[in-house]
């Protein structure tokens, strides 16, 4: 199994939330790069777009390990490691809508361009 690590990245303004996640991941003994960056103008949601370039840094950063990419204002409550062994090169578990719970999951593979969804 290839080495995992936990990535994100903040602004100045998220800043408060990186201790707790840290103390989560640190309890589990998952190693984490977490990056600030300046705001961007245009807002939240001109910020959030900035979510792809963030994570291909870090795969510059991590080559040849697995990423888990984590929203830093979120804690973590069990262990990581079996998120590592899916066999895709990307998953993404989205929360369609905060109050109905719309739970989803995908995974995709680059080489057979296969993407599956739950």
């Amino acid at each position: 199994m290839q080495s995992t690590i936990v990535a994100g990245w903040f602004t100045p303004d998220y800043s408060h939330y990186l201790p707790p996640l840290r103390a989560s991941l640190d309890r589990f003994g998952h190693e984490h790069d977490f990056v600030a960056v300046s705001p961007a103008s245009g807002g939240r949601e001109r910020n959030t777009m900035r979510k792809p370039a963030q994570i291909l840094a870090a795969m510059d950063r991590h080559p040849n390990r697995a990423i888990v990419f984590l929203d830093v204002d979120c804690e973590v409550l069990a262990p990581l490691d079996a998120l590592a062994e899916i066999k895709s090169d990307v998953a993404v578990h989205f929360m369609v809508d905060r109050r109905s719970r719309g739970y989803g999951r995908m995974f995709g593979s680059i080489d057979d361009d296969s993407i599956s969804a739950e």
